[in-house]
């Protein structure tokens, strides 16, 4: 996004960004939130430094926001979420008082065969590399003459 498209993104005022500190000042992650038509309010992002996770930043974090977004009053707050985010995210969001309404399976290309992302990259999610396979194979066929 261009700084004018961020800045008309965020002129909106059905948009919330809020940014978390620790004791000392530090940033240590933010939240976004959208304010639909509906009444509803959909958390649109919400990210801590890596580093930071497994120390109850997270859930700080999100108590944070869940407080100012329930002062607008909607009829309920949500989210949309994958194990692609982090392995353990599933379960922070149930922590924090999140309950699955649909739970669904989804295929995209992965871009670790890509190499848009190393291929060691997100080691909780299985690799699945077809083409690879299948050439290895066929390479293998070659070398003993078979077609």
């Amino acid at each position: 996004m261009s700084d004018a498209e961020i800045m008309a993104h965020f002129a909106d005022p059905r948009q919330h960004l809020y940014y978390g500190h620790d004791e000392t000042g530090a940033h240590i992650g933010m939240v976004e939130f959208f304010v639909a038509d509906s009444n509803e309010i959909e958390i649109t992002y919400f990210g801590l430094f890596p580093s930071l996770t497994g120390r109850g930043f997270g859930k700080r974090l999100m108590a944070g926001a869940l407080d100012l977004a329930w002062r607008l009053n909607p009829s309920r707050i949500w989210l949309h979420t994958s194990s692609f985010d982090h392995h353990s995210v599933i379960g922070f969001y149930g922590a924090c008082g999140f309950v699955p309404f649909a739970t669904g399976f989804e295929i995209i290309d992965d871009p670790r065969i890509k190499g848009t992302l190393p291929r060691d990259a997100a080691p909780q999610i299985p690799l699945l590399d077809m083409e690879r396979g299948a050439e290895s194979e066929n390479v293998a066929r070659r070398r003993a003459g078979k077609p």
